[in-house]
């Protein structure tokens, strides 16, 4: 899931954000989330690897629950070409505008070193 902000997050927002998903995987223990949260500004000039709010997914759950300070987040992460390739290409807008307004095209060359490292 990539949600998509205009402006940076508070320390206090990501933490909230990160135990409502802790909530929601307790609950739906089936379901495993992985998102990242990027700034608008990112995808209208894009960067590689690209820069991220806020990140959650399985790898970091334990670190998370451990660790109630930590936060995976204004750093930089080389998969997400390849995640905005796939949402331009499949995705679907759960809300906000659409697709096609919010993310830009990518050079292809940065979807291969995505998925090649």
């Amino acid at each position: 899931m990539l949600i998509i902000v205009k402006e940076k997050l508070s320390l206090k927002i990501k933490k909230a954000i990160i135990k409502d998903i802790l909530y929601l995987e307790e609950k739906y223990s089936e379901y495993n989330i992985e998102m990242s949260i990027l700034l608008e500004k990112t995808l209208n000039e894009f960067e590689y690897p690209s820069p991220f709010e806020l990140h959650y997914s399985k790898e970091h759950k334990e670190k998370y629950l451990i660790d109630e300070d930590y936060v995976c987040g204004e750093d930089v992460d080389p998969d997400l070409a390849a995640h905005i390739v796939v949402t331009i290409d499949r995705g679907i807008c759960l809300k906000g505008k659409p697709i096609i307004e919010t993310f830009k095209p990518i050079d292809n060359k940065y979807f291969l070193r995505s998925i090649l490292k």
